[in-house]
């Protein structure tokens, strides 16, 4: 099976120089990570653009369709700043290397002296990580003046559930997913709510493959608390842990900082830059192969 990411060989040696026999536990995200579908995005996209004005809705397209094919500052992997409406490049302590507005224009360095004293701490409401594919369109909704996605958040989740059809299992994940819980303590760990969970591992022929489950975690304000949490209930040193997920800050930097191993899935070389994000790959399809081996 072929790594997509453009180093294919180099990407799985990676994946292989882990210590994975001393994995014990492994902790999945879900979204973007056991499902790859990115339909809902564009239904969450049009429901907030019908919460604006006429005029602010097709400014919120062409900024959108703009950030989507790279040619606007507000990108994957960034911070929206939404009080101050910037757009902030960070590193994994938090530091601000770079800021824009809105228009694309670089804030001088003083600025960012003067602004950003403190470490920035993401969350989901003020200092919000681009992390995945639900961001984009919420940032750009708040700069046109929307108060709140979570109704369009709530609806597009309903509308996911209410179409089986949207997600698509992927193929030969659940078995190999089943055959390594019985060696291994599989987790999950999501920012959707327990009721979303459900509703998503239906769909996705996951249910009773975790023996333990975290939702609305608030990753990644809650990330590091979360992977101490889990390494402290299954009593294990961190090197024994494994994180696999799409969500550099979430996911990985968090992990990594305590010592757990970890796994990023970038299917759009976002992260490429990120320093310490240590194997990457394209799908959790390429993992498959490596699953078996612990079987």
């Amino acid at each position: 099976m072929q790594l997509k990411n453009q180093n294919s060989e180099t990407a799985l040696q990676q994946v292989l120089s882990l210590e994975l026999d001393r994995i014990e536990v492994i902790v999945f995200d879900l979204d973007g990570t056991l499902y790859e579908d990115t339909d809902h995005f564009d239904y969450y996209a049009d429901c907030l653009a019908d919460e604006l004005d006429d005029n602010s809705k097709q400014n919120f397209y062409q900024d959108l369709q703009a950030s989507r094919r790279g040619e606007h500052v507000l990108q994957l992997g960034r911070v929206y700043d939404r009080e101050k409406d910037l757009i902030l490049e960070i590193t994994t302590a938090g530091e601000v290397k770079k800021a824009w507005n809105w228009q694309g224009e670089a804030l001088k360095r003083s600025f960012i002296e003067q602004y950003y004293t403190e470490p920035v701490n993401c969350n989901m409401h003020n200092m919000i990580y681009l992390g995945d594919g639900w961001w984009p369109p919420a940032a750009c909704a708040y700069h046109y003046g929307l108060e709140s996605t979570e109704r369009c958040y709530q609806e597009t989740k309903d509308w996911l559930a209410e179409n089986d059809d949207l997600l698509t299992p992927l193929p030969g994940l659940r078995p190999i997913l089943a055959e390594l819980a019985n060696v291994l303590e599989l987790v999950l760990a999501t920012n959707s709510d327990a009721r979303d969970t459900d509703r998503l591992l239906d769909l996705l022929n996951l249910q009773g493959v975790f023996s333990e489950r975290y939702t609305s975690c608030n990753k990644p304000a809650n990330s590091r608390p979360l992977f101490q949490e889990i390494i402290n209930k299954y009593e294990i040193r961190p090197s024994r842990l494994l994180s696999i997920g799409d969500n550099y800050l979430n996911d990985v930097a968090p992990a990594r900082e305590l010592g757990c191993q970890t796994i990023l899935i970038d299917p759009r070389e976002v992260f490429a830059d990120r320093e310490n994000t240590g194997p990457v790959v394209g799908s959790i399809l390429e993992l498959l192969p490596v699953f078996l081996s612990l079987t």
